[in-house]
C-alpha cells in the first residue's frame, strides 16, 4: 500500500503531462499565423496560413477539402493532421469552404470545375504571401478532392500533390459507399452488392435525366451537377509529383480499384507513388478504432478516443510517409529568409 501511495503523485504527473502534450495536438496557437483571404467565382474566401519556424521559405501545403460543409480546419479535427506537417517544417493553408465559416457563397452551388478553380486560387494566393517560395507550395487533397486536385494541378503546377483516398468515378463511388453502408447494417456482401446496384440504378434515373422531374433541393442540385465526374482523365495530364494514398480499410471509397486505376494513368511517370495504408480509414486514422463513414456516426467513446490519441489517431506510419515524400520531391529553397529585428 505504501509503495502505490509512493507512486502516486509519479503517476499523476505522468498523466497530467500525457494530458497536456495531447491537447497540444488540437490547438494550432504555437505556430506563427496569418489570415489570408481571397476571391474565387464571385466568392470571399476566409483561411489561414500557419507556418513553422525555418529559416528559409518553409513549403506550404494547401489543404482540399472533401464533401460537406468544412470550417478550414474541420472545427479543431483536422488540428492532428496540420500539427503532423508543421512539426516535419511544412506550413498549411486552409480556409472555409464557401457559405461556411467566414466565406461567403454556397458550396452546394459548386461543380468539381469550380472547385478547382477555387483550390487553383488558393494555390496562387499563398505563392504571393511574404516570405513564401513560390516553388514550393503544393497541394494535399481529401477524399472528393479526388476529382478537383488533378484539374487544378494541370494548370496550377504544384510543387506536390497529395490526394488522401481520392475516388475516380462519381458513380462506382456511390456503389461501394452503399454496398459497404448496408452490410454494416448487416446484410450480406452479396445482397448489400445487388441492393446498393439497384440503388445506384434509381440515381441513374434521377441524375442522368437532362432536366429533373420534380424540384430539387440544393443537395439533389449538387449531386446532379457533378454525377458524371471522372478523374481518370484528369490524372493522366496532372503536371507535378504525385502521392496517392488510400486506407486498406476505407468504407467510403474502394482502395483496390482506385488505385488500380491510378496506377494505370500514372503508369509512364517517374514522379508519382500509390500506397495502401496498411490498418487505415478512408481518412488514414487507424481502423482498428475510428472507421466509419461519416464523423457524425462516431460513437461518443470514439470522440473521446480521438482527442486522447492526436496525432497518434492515424494509422502507423501514414502521416511520416507523407511528410517524409514531400521533402523528396521539394525543390531547393530559392533563398533564405531575411534577417528580422
Amino acid at each position: 500500500m505504501k509503495r502505490l501511495i509512493y507512486l502516486s503523485p509519479i503517476l499523476i504527473v505522468t498523466f497530467g503531462i500525457l494530458a497536456i502534450e495531447r491537447l497540444s495536438h488540437f490547438t494550432l496557437d504555437q505556430w506563427e499565423q496569418r489570415s489570408v483571404s481571397f476571391i474565387s467565382n464571385g466568392t470571399i474566401l476566409k483561411g489561414t496560413l500557419v507556418l513553422p519556424p525555418s529559416d528559409t521559405p518553409p513549403p506550404v501545403a494547401v489543404i482540399v477539402h472533401g464533401d460537406g460543409a468544412s470550417t478550414r480546419f474541420l472545427d479543431g479535427a483536422l488540428h492532428p493532421f496540420a500539427n503532423a506537417l508543421l512539426d516535419s517544417g511544412i506550413g498549411v493553408f486552409s480556409w472555409d469552404k464557401p457559405g461556411v465559416g467566414e466565406s461567403s457563397g454556397n458550396w452546394l452551388d459548386q461543380s468539381m470545375t469550380t472547385r478547382a478553380s477555387e483550390a487553383l486560387t488558393a494555390l496562387n494566393t499563398i505563392r504571393h504571401e511574404p516570405d513564401i517560395d513560390e516553388t514550393r507550395v503544393g497541394f494535399i487533397g481529401f477524399s472528393q478532392a479526388g476529382w478537383v486536385v488533378p484539374v487544378a494541378a494541370q494548370k496550377g503546377h504544384p510543387a506536390f500533390s497529395v490526394i488522401i483516398g481520392g475516388a475516380v468515378n462519381w458513380r462506382d463511388q456511390g456503389i461501394y459507399f452503399t454496398r459497404k453502408r448496408l452490410e454494416i447494417e448487416g446484410l450480406s456482401p452479396l445482397e448489400a452488392g445487388l441492393r446498393a446496384m439497384d440503388y445506384q440504378l434509381g440515381h441513374d434515373k434521377v441524375f442522368l435525366s437532362p432536366e429533373p422531374e420534380k424540384r430539387e433541393d440544393a443537395r439533389q442540385s449538387f449531386v446532379r451537377r457533378n454525377y458524371r465526374a471522372d478523374a481518370k482523365e484528369d490524372l493522366g495530364q496532372l503536371n507535378g509529383p504525385l502521392l496517392a494514398l488510400w486506407g486498406s480499410e476505407d468504407l467510403n471509397v474502394d482502395p483496390a480499384s482506385n488505385s488500380a486505376i491510378y496506377s494505370e494513368a500514372l503508369d509512364a511517370r517517374d514522379n508519382a507513388q500509390i500506397h495502401i495504408v496498411p490498418d487505415a480509414t478512408h481518412a488514414l486514422l487507424d481502423s482498428r478504432w475510428f472507421n466509419y463513414q461519416t464523423f457524425s456516426s462516431w460513437p461518443e467513446t470514439r470522440k473521446f478516443a480521438f482527442m486522447a490519441f492526436g496525432k497518434g489517431a492515424y494509422a502507423n506510419g501514414a502521416l511520416s510517409l507523407m511528410s517524409d515524400w514531400i521533402w523528396q520531391v521539394l525543390p531547393p529553397a530559392n533563398a533564405p529568409l531575411p534577417q528580422r529585428s
